[in-house]
């Protein structure tokens, strides 16, 4: 008697593919009912069980396969029209890459273009900056808020005079 587990590693299956078969194969679901014992906390299956696994897995894969030859003969006139396509192929690769080295020269100019724009944004933002701060020092002081300078005038005629 065996496990689930030891059913799987024995047949190299998962646990997942174990469940499924249960599912789809009416077959394999009554072997798996007729074959289990209750131990413990789960079921053991006869070895019935796994000697049918390794039978599907055996039979199954060749069952959709036909036979091909191992190499496939090519005729001469297949040689000329593939060695034609290789041609055209490796010119439109060639072209590709001519394609896509320009593109690069491209893209680099133009990153070169915004890094100068970039800088030269800066520099009239410090450039305006400067000017502005110029203009500030050329004028007069700010007036006082119209507040401040009532508060003043009345702390002017309260103060006493000496």
């Amino acid at each position: 008697m065996l496990s689930i587990k030891d059913i799987c590693q024995e047949a190299n299956i998962s646990q997942q593919t174990f469940y499924r078969l249960v599912r789809e194969n009416q077959d394999f679901r009554t072997l798996v009912e007729s074959g289990r014992e209750k131990k413990g906390n789960g079921y053991k299956y006869d070895r019935a069980v796994l000697e049918w696994l390794y039978t599907y897995y055996d039979k199954e894969p060749d069952a959709g396969e036909e036979e091909t030859p191992s190499t496939p003969s090519i005729l001469p006139s297949d040689a000329s029209e593939l060695q034609e396509q290789i041609k055209s192929l490796t010119e439109e690769r060639d072209a590709l890459k001519r394609d896509l080295d320009a593109l690069q020269a491209k893209y680099e100019k133009t990153e070169q273009e915004r890094l100068a724009f970039f800088t030269q944004n800066a520099q009239l933002i410090l450039l305006l900056g400067q000017e502005k701060q110029e203009k500030q020092a050329l004028l007069p002081p700010p007036k006082k808020p119209l507040m401040e300078r009532i508060k003043g005038i009345f702390k002017k005629e309260q103060q006493p005079e000496n």
